[in-house]
């Protein structure tokens, strides 16, 4: 996992389990509202939890192919 998205999961963590800034909005304080409701609005953990998912996802992806096409100790 790369440091940028190691970060964003440790934030959205910490906000999830409300030891986070209760003022500010993101992705964890959302998840964690919609898991109060989630029988009648399961859309609200959902949509926040694909959002997280699809972010990291493209860092990592990033991540990846920046290695591969800098990383001099590649083979080719």
């Amino acid at each position: 996992m790369t440091a940028i998205a190691g970060r964003i999961m440790m934030l959205v963590s910490i906000t999830f389990l409300g030891f986070g800034d209760p003022t500010v909005q993101d992705w964890g304080a959302m998840i964690n509202l919609g898991r109060e409701g989630l029988l009648t609005s399961w859309w609200e953990s959902l949509f926040a939890g694909i959002a997280l998912f699809y972010t990291t996802l493209g860092f990592n992806l990033t991540a990846d192919g920046m290695s591969d096409a800098l990383n001099p100790r590649l083979v080719r």
